[in-house]
C-alpha cells in the first residue's frame, strides 16, 4: 500500500516541476506535445510488455 501511495501521490510534485520547467523552456504548446509523446511511448511499451506477460502461463 505504501508503494502505491508513493508512486501515485508522492511523485506528483516532481511531475509538476517537470511540466513547469518544460513550459517555461519550450512554451506551453510544445510542453503538451512533449508530455503527450512521452505518455504515448510509455503506453506502447507497456502494451507490448502486457502481450508478453499474457503469452506466458504464470497462473
Amino acid at each position: 500500500m505504501s508503494f502505491y501511495t508513493l508512486a501515485f501521490t508522492g511523485m506528483t510534485p516532481f511531475g509538476s516541476l517537470l511540466a513547469g520547467w518544460l513550459s517555461q523552456s519550450f512554451g506551453v504548446k510544445k510542453a503538451f506535445l512533449i508530455s503527450g509523446l512521452v505518455l504515448i511511448t510509455g503506453g506502447l511499451v507497456f502494451y507490448s510488455k502486457m502481450k508478453d506477460f499474457k503469452e506466458k502461463d504464470y497462473f
